[in-house]
């Protein structure tokens, strides 16, 4: 009998292994690969042979599934049928090593978000709090300057939650875009949930020019009522300073 996948009950938590942000301080990573577990993924089950105390310490998802009481375990398997095999490969690359490191996004010259966001609507599925934070923290960093693609928005929009990674895309998209890239498009390429969402953004923005992922990085992440987090903390110039928006950039040549 394979193990039904469910999710914990709401305030509760399940198993010895203290999950995702708390885990490390009460059970060394050390102590963390005594037993293997299968997860099998994707149309074609293709199979996962991965350490089961590591996998219920990162997810509470994982940790419900495989340490629930009341369920039969001596299979110790997981079947994911409608999850994708490239993402959940991703998935436990950050899982071994907490490494977002991808070929695709990290290309220099056209790098793709796509996976990021793949991987942050997974994170999201599995309940992993801290893997949805890097994923906001490393756009911040890295791409915070790339606008999203219409298509993007449409995946977007039907595949992750209202809060966190939309909110920051639009956010992006409404501080650092040209009104250019918009108009090159049929407005109908983007989902119109982002079109209304960003016109609200806009209207916000017209009091005055200010990046909100610099002021509150918070706002995006996805912490424990009880955790304190001093992310505001962070120094600006990781994000980088020097940008103009683009109003204020043809008003500064205008005046030399």
């Amino acid at each position: 009998m394979l193990l039904p996948v469910i999710p914990p009950p709401p305030g509760t938590s399940s198993g010895a292994i203290l999950s995702d942000e708390r885990t490390t301080r009460e059970t060394p990573l050390r102590h963390l690969f005594n037993t293997v577990v299968t997860v099998r993924v994707g149309a074609e089950d293709t199979p996962f042979s991965l350490h089961k105390d590591l996998l219920c310490s990162r997810s509470p998802f994982f940790n419900s599934a495989l340490r629930n009481i009341f369920l039969e375990t001596t299979t110790q398997q997981v079947v994911l049928p409608e999850d994708d095999v490239e993402t959940f490969q991703y998935f436990i690359q950050w899982v071994y090593s907490k490494e977002l490191s991808h070929e695709d996004v990290d290309d220099t010259l056209h790098p793709q978000l796509l996976p990021l966001y793949q991987l942050y609507a997974m994170a999201d599925q599995f309940q992993v709090k801290s893997l949805k934070n890097a994923i906001i923290d490393y756009i911040v960093d890295v791409h915070a300057k790339r606008h999203i693609t219409p298509e993007h928005t449409i995946w977007l929009y039907e595949n992750v939650p209202e809060k966190g990674l939309r909110k920051l895309l639009v956010d992006i998209f409404a501080w650092s875009s040209d009104t250019e890239i918009l108009r090159a498009v049929p407005e109908e390429s983007y989902h119109h949930t982002f079109l209304y969402d960003l016109a609200v953004k806009l209207k916000e923005l017209k009091q005055g020019w200010s990046r909100p992922w610099v002021d509150d990085l918070c706002a995006y992440h996805d912490h424990d009522s009880d955790t304190t987090r001093d992310c505001n903390k962070r120094k600006a110039a990781r994000v980088s300073d020097l940008y103009v928006p683009p109003a204020k950039r043809q008003h500064k040549s205008d005046n030399g």
